[in-house]
């Protein structure tokens, strides 16, 4: 059997999600700070309120009533997207980095060379990159618009054939003339 919840059950289930961000809030120092680096780790709401121990709509709760913890949600989620668009737009164009290798002779002397590597550009990432920072110019999807009108010309003929009488009716479209 289900509770109904009434205004005052509700305001009371609510009462303790707020004293409950108090509370996180005042123990936890980083509080703030940890939803940020959680948030660049890529966590979702659900991840979020795990982390912390309390369930979706809790957090939810939490983020409709605290613009500090929005902002800390939204500084962590724009900073990781900004980190994974560089690296798209990188791996789009292709780079060079440095990795060192040793190399042992016959005598057993090693020597440290930096050896420079390519990583040729990526056409899939580089679509992707296109398509998402200009989906106008660079999508796979086509927008055809077609102008003009449609005539229609053509006469119905209706015929009712009953018991008594019969009907001929002549339904003809009419056009802006008549």
């Amino acid at each position: 059997m289900t509770k109904k919840l009434n205004n005052q059950d509700i305001m009371a289930s609510n009462g303790w999600r707020a004293e409950a961000y108090r509370k996180i809030k005042n123990e936890r120092v980083d509080f703030l700070e940890q939803v940020t680096n959680y948030c660049l780790l890529g966590a979702t709401e659900e991840q979020l309120g795990a982390f912390f121990g309390y369930d979706r709509p809790t957090w939810q709760y939490w983020m409709k009533h605290s613009q500090e913890l929005r902002d800390a949600v939204d500084a962590g989620s724009t900073l990781a997207d900004a980190e994974v668009a560089a690296a798209m737009k990188r791996r789009a164009m292709g780079y060079d980095y440095v990795r060192q290798k040793l190399l042992v002779d016959k005598h057993g002397n090693g020597q440290v060379y930096d050896l420079t590597d390519h990583i040729p550009p990526d056409t899939t990432a580089g679509k992707f990159w296109l398509t998402n920072r200009a989906p106008n110019r660079w999508s796979d999807r086509q927008d055809h618009k077609h102008t003009g009108e449609v005539a229609v010309d053509q006469n119905i003929t209706i015929e009712f054939v009953g018991a008594r009488d019969t009907k001929i009716i002549d339904i003809t479209p009419r056009t802006d003339e008549q």
